[in-house]
């Protein structure tokens, strides 16, 4: 497999990490590439989207984060990222839903703007608030839960940890603020602890 990634991209490192989890041999190549790639340049999906990661397996294309570790999962039974009963999986999908939709598109938007020419300074501390905004909503939903343990549902990784692990590390980058975020810091802490977490962390340097 060929995972096609974008630069401090959420989604992106969440998918190296489900792969890495999983133990699925891949290599991983800029998002450039895809157009040169024989077996998916003509792929209407490399015109129609810049804002995700893409798998190639043989002649197939995967888009969307979440619906690639979905298929991953699906795929490779051990190690289970999604819990066993319906309860637990709206628990984590739901977890995994705010981090892409609601606060990952905002630090995509900060960097971006960081990385543009003087002027966007009001841009920069807007988008940052709402990253923030989105970072007490997800304190909220971990934290005085019963549900929540070293990680966002009991003591396994599950697909709520490996989007929130990335999210964490690219807002650290950002130079957010996480001391009012106690229980999600902690939750992250305890991901860098998973050497496959660790080891796409680092790799991420």
């Amino acid at each position: 497999m060929k995972l096609f990634v974008l630069p401090r991209d959420t989604a992106s490192d969440s998918v190296r990490i489900a792969l890495r989890l999983k133990g699925v041999h891949h290599t991983i190549h800029p998002w450039e590439e895809l157009g040169r790639e024989p077996d998916a340049a003509d792929h209407p999906l490399i015109e129609a989207s810049h804002l995700g990661p893409m798998l190639l397996e043989e002649q197939r294309l995967h888009s969307q984060s979440l619906a690639i570790i979905e298929y991953l999962d699906e795929s490779y039974a051990e190690p289970p990222l999604l819990p066993g009963t319906a309860r637990d999986r709206a628990r984590v999908r739901a977890i995994a839903q705010v981090v892409m939709c609601e606060i990952d598109p905002f630090v995509r938007a900060s960097d971006i703007s960081m990385r543009k020419s003087t002027g966007c300074e009001d841009l920069v501390e807007r988008t940052q608030q709402w990253i923030q905004q989105g970072l007490v909503l997800l304190e909220t939903m971990l934290a005085d839960n019963p549900a929540t343990g070293r990680f966002c549902l009991g003591d396994s990784v599950t697909l709520a940890d490996i989007c929130l692990a990335p999210l964490i590390w690219n807002a650290e980058k950002l130079g957010l603020d996480l001391t009012g975020v106690p229980t999600v810091r902690e939750i992250y802490e305890n991901c860098l602890r998973n050497p496959d977490i660790e080891s796409v962390a680092l790799d991420l340097k």
